[in-house]
């Protein structure tokens, strides 16, 4: 698996997710379904919608593999 780091933006916070963990809120049943990830952003979370290649449950640490766009994160369970 080979991650890329966003570089930081103006305020520091970087551009991108890949890289950061992230905690599954709603379950993420795997294949195109999606679920819900929290990702901590600037000292608060941060809602994205989330898929994966597998089912992930409430409450499991994933790690953001690639942003998607349109707030929707590919995740890998740890």
């Amino acid at each position: 698996m080979s991650l890329r780091r966003a570089k930081p933006d103006n305020d520091g916070v970087p551009a991108g997710l890949a890289g950061r963990l992230a905690t599954v809120t709603t379950f993420v049943p795997g294949g195109p379904r999606r679920g819900e990830v929290v990702v901590q952003v600037r000292g608060g979370g941060e809602t994205y919608m989330a898929v994966s290649d597998g089912p992930v449950t409430v409450g499991c640490e994933v790690l953001v593999v690639e942003d998607r766009g349109g707030r929707t994160l590919f995740v890998a369970p740890l």
